[in-house]
């Protein structure tokens, strides 16, 4: 991870956070260079403790909740650092006024700190770690020099995640054949109902025709 900073420092500090999406599980976060103006994409997956720099994403995802405050606070805002952990599983993404932290290991939190550093939101709520305490991150100082790290160590996210190929018209079909399912599954639940209600019938009759108080001849 510390290898991963290293090489893309150069292509997130003084870009603009130009679109914070959220899906699955999984942030991805675009950054446009302000020379070039060029995106680049990277893929955050705290739950397995990777990042991607991939551009596979296509459309964004629209956050939620929680989501969509990061998006609205950090969203356009100039990285000034990028920044890893004394951990080297704690990256930071730092702005003038804002900075938006992946813990990026098992129950990792995400963490928008202001500009001193107090916790203004957050995933997960621990004792610590709760809105309005401060959240102090030791940053490495000392860090491999770009020229120095290969960046074909580094996994894609295809490689490391199934990527649906699927088509809209395929996804459209087995959404279908799942409602179709379940609607069988329904039918068939009732007429097991249905089959329970008349077999007690039957054994309500047959009891009361053993005990004599039914007569079949009639």
């Amino acid at each position: 991870l510390t290898s991963f900073v290293s090489y893309y420092r150069p292509l997130i500090e003084n870009g603009f956070m130009n679109n914070i999406a959220h899906h699955n599980g999984e942030w991805i976060i675009t950054i446009k260079s302000q020379g070039t103006r060029e995106s680049h994409k990277f893929v955050i997956c705290p739950s397995n403790g990777g990042i991607y720099y991939d551009s596979f994403v296509e459309r964004d995802r629209i956050p939620i909740s929680f989501q969509n405050k990061i998006r609205n606070e950090m969203k356009n805002h100039l990285v000034i650092a990028f920044d890893i952990g004394r951990d080297d599983r704690t990256i930071r993404f730092k702005t003038h006024t804002r900075s938006l932290i992946f813990e990026l290991y098992a129950k990792g939190n995400t963490i928008l700190c202001d500009e001193s550093d107090n916790i203004l939101d957050l995933r997960r709520t621990y004792q610590e770690t709760r809105p309005n305490n401060l959240y102090k991150l030791e940053t490495l100082s000392e860090i491999p020099e770009r020229s120095t790290v290969d960046p074909s160590i580094f996994p894609t996210y295809q490689n490391t995640h199934k990527v649906s190929q699927k088509t809209p018209k395929a996804e459209k079909e087995q959404n279908s054949l799942k409602r179709a399912i379940a609607h069988q599954r329904t039918n068939l639940n009732k007429m097991e109902s249905k089959i329970g209600w008349y077999e007690g019938i039957v054994d309500s009759h047959i009891e009361a025709h053993m005990d004599g108080k039914l007569d079949f001849n009639m």
